[in-house]
């Protein structure tokens, strides 16, 4: 009998989960897809349905269970989508999502460090657009008030080193060797993270017309930023 958790068309005990009206395996070991994700999902999909001419690739970096990716690819079926997450958990679901909508031919699912597993596909210069959801706690927090989350949830879902910002840092800096000039860089960050993402945006040089997206409480929740190198 196949493995659940490395066959992606395996029937899952743990259960599904809706995000944005569409149905997403979770198995032990990944972030279940929260509510507060889908104002990422959603500025996506607003963004590739304002870019002229259309976007051709796109990236989902800490894809998770690999649910941003799936919901642009329903959306915009001539889009390539290559979804990439650090844990086994984490690999094995989003396969599994993508076999279960049938988006083999659209997606592509990577196992790695951040945009490492992307070297082979040589795409440099070449992509439309990078969402990212990153862990954004420190580890402090995870220590603290906020020791809760880790009950039934891995770390590597929330712990983003001593200030919450470690893994934004990394793609700020990194992203530009992948982005077409003018492309979007689209993150979602945590209650009054914006002021650090900002000044890391204005650090990095390369990075303008940084627009903040808010929730339904008017926080700011989402950060949508062009490469202009």
């Amino acid at each position: 009998m196949a493995d659940s958790l490395h066959d992606p068309r395996a029937v899952l005990a743990a259960g599904t989960t809706q995000f944005l009206n569409t149905t997403l395996h979770v198995i032990p070991g990944t972030l279940v897809p929260r509510p507060e994700t889908e104002l990422l999902a959603q500025t996506v999909l607003d963004t590739l349905a304002a870019m002229n001419p259309p976007a051709h690739i796109a990236i989902d970096a800490c894809c998770g269970v690999g649910n941003i990716g799936i919901v642009m690819a329903l959306k915009n079926p001539t889009l390539k989508i290559f979804s990439s997450d650090l844990t086994d958990p984490c690999f094995a679901a989003t396969q599994q999502n993508i076999a279960h909508h049938r988006l083999e031919s659209q997606i592509t699912a990577l196992q790695g460090d951040l945009f490492a597993p992307l070297a082979p596909y040589s795409l440099n210069g070449k992509v439309d657009l990078i969402a990212c959801n990153p862990p954004y706690i420190s580890t402090s927090r995870l220590a603290g008030d906020s020791a809760h989350l880790l009950a039934n949830e891995p770390r590597e879902a929330f712990d983003a080193g001593p200030y919450g910002m470690a893994i934004h840092s990394r793609v700020i800096n990194e992203a530009p060797a992948l982005l077409k000039p003018n492309a979007f860089l689209l993150f979602e960050f945590g209650l009054g993270q914006h002021k650090q993402l900002d000044l890391l945006f204005k650090r990095s040089r390369v990075f303008k017309e940084v627009t903040l997206f808010h929730n339904a409480a008017n926080e700011p929740r989402v950060a949508r930023a062009r490469y202009v190198p």
